[in-house]
This record gives C-alpha cells, sequence and structure tokens, in this order.
C-alpha cells in the first residue's frame, strides 16, 4: 500500500497540488468522485487557512485505526494558534472578527469570507481544533468515505 499523503505548505501553489493529489489519491482507492472532492474540499480550506494564518505547516492524510472506512486529515502549523476556538468555527469570522460589524457595515480587510472551517466541519464526521504547546494549530478532521 502506498504510503499516507504529506504535504508541506508554505504557498498557494502548495494548497494548489495538495488538493489535486489528495482528489487523485483517494480515487485511484476507490473512493467515490463526491467524497474525493469534499475531501479534496477540505484539504483546499486547511492549505489555505494555514498560508493565511500559520505560514507554514503540514497536511496529512491516514485511514482511521478504529473506524473502517473513515480518513483522518491532520492540518498543523507554526502560526500563533486560535485566539478562540469557539470562535474559529463560526460562519462568518475571520481573524479579524465578525465580517459584519454590528451596524451592519461590512469588515473589509478581512483576509477570507470566514466559511471555512464552517465548511469543514459540515463535510466532516467530527473535526476538532486545538493550539499546540509548542506554538501553532492543530485541526483534525475525520470523514467518512466508505460505510463502515
Amino acid at each position: 500500500m502506498t504510503a499516507a499523503p504529506l504535504w508541506r505548505i508554505e504557498c498557494e501553489a502548495d494548497v494548489v497540488c495538495a488538493r489535486g493529489e489528495a482528489q487523485k489519491w483517494l480515487e485511484s482507492r476507490g473512493v467515490s468522485r463526491v467524497l474525493a472532492a469534499e475531501t479534496a474540499l477540505i484539504v483546499s480550506e486547511l492549505g489555505q487557512n494555514i498560508v493565511k494564518y500559520g505560514k507554514l505547516g503540514s497536511i496529512q492524510l491516514r485511514w482511521n485505526a478504529q473506524k473502517r472506512g473513515d480518513l483522518d486529515i491532520e492540518a498543523t502549523d507554526s502560526g500563533p494558534g486560535f485566539s478562540d476556538l469557539n470562535r474559529a468555527r463560526m460562519d462568518g469570522t475571520t481573524s479579524a472578527g465578525p465580517l459584519v460589524r454590528a451596524d451592519g457595515s461590512c469588515r473589509s480587510q478581512a483576509l477570507g469570507l470566514g466559511l471555512g472551517l464552517g465548511a469543514v466541519e459540515r463535510l466532516s464526521r467530527r473535526m476538532s481544533l486545538r493550539n499546540r504547546p509548542e506554538g501553532g494549530a492543530q485541526i483534525l478532521v475525520q470523514k467518512m468515505l466508505y460505510p463502515g
């Protein structure tokens, strides 16, 4: 069996490469195109977060040892970590705060749409976020690919 993919993420090109390779790797193992594309989207969103906030990091795919048919996706970075773990999961929120202010105006300096981790969570069986003691953040995602 081929080793599980691990990608070093430093720039947008690394994210594009990881997304495409993840989809091909899964499809070559019999995963449906739809589930492979959903997983590739998860890899892309996690990679974008590394580039925007963590500067340097990695994404690894592994088959889950306890839950047959599930894939674990781990993203780690060397950034400052999450200032608020609960807020990081909310749609419409970025590192700059909510996209829409209390007065209804939009925050233009936000780095993204604020939908990334919410979308990752919706596409996953499970998602956990944590700040690593040595610095940076870790996101663990469990994606069901085969009924098990």
